[in-house]
Order: C-alpha cells, then structure tokens, then sequence
C-alpha cells in the first residue's frame, strides 16, 4: 500500500480521484449558498457595526472636545473678569490715595493761612 490506492485493485489514480469527489461534498449547492448568504450577512453586519461604534466614538470625542472648550472659554472669562475688578479696585484705592494727598495739602495750606 503506498497511501494513494486502497489494497483493492485500482484502475489508476482516475479511480481515487473519482472516490474523493463523491465523498467531498455531502452538502447540498442551496444549502452551500445559503451558508454563503448568511456568512456574508453576518459579515456585513458586523462590518455596520464596527462602523457605528467608530462613528459614535467620534461623536463622543468631538463632544468631550466641544465640553473642553467651553470650560477653557468659561476659566478665561472669569480670569479676565478677576482681573478687571483687581483694575478697578486699585484705580479706586489710587483715587483715594490721591484724594487724601490733595486733602492733607489742602489743610496745610489752610492751617498756614489762619496762622499768618
């Protein structure tokens, strides 16, 4: 036996050949091309799939993004706001300051007058 042929007489490779092909295929053609349709069904489902959750992890990126923004738009306005009452605050106490030195001057000269 040399692993080609059976140890019944053969006829020559035609005959195992032939024995193959008829045990091959026990499956019908309809239900091969079903099995066919469903596994490229299957396939394209999973394909749509993988594209929806592509498209909805872009869709929560770009959103994550969007919320970002708005809290770095959000910290600058209340720095800028800080900042315009810190401007204020020393424009008023430089008022004052200034007020105060004009006053003190203003008493000085008055307290020299009534004197003289």
């Amino acid at each position: 036996e040399d692993g080609i042929r059976d140890l019944r007489m053969s006829r020559g490779l035609g005959d195992v050949y032939k024995r193959q092909v008829s045990t091959q295929s026990t499956v019908e053609p309809k239900e091969e091309a079903k099995e066919e349709e469903n596994s490229e069904d299957e396939a394209a489902a999973r394909a749509a799939a993988r594209a929806a959750r592509k498209a909805a992890r872009a869709e929560a990126a770009r959103k994550e993004e969007e919320e970002a923004a708005a809290r770095a738009e959000e910290r600058r306005k209340k720095r800028e706001a800080r900042q315009k009452e810190r401007e204020a605050v020393e424009a008023a106490e430089a008022a004052e300051v200034k007020a105060a030195k004009k006053g003190s001057k203003i008493k000085k000269k008055s307290s020299r007058r009534s004197k003289a």
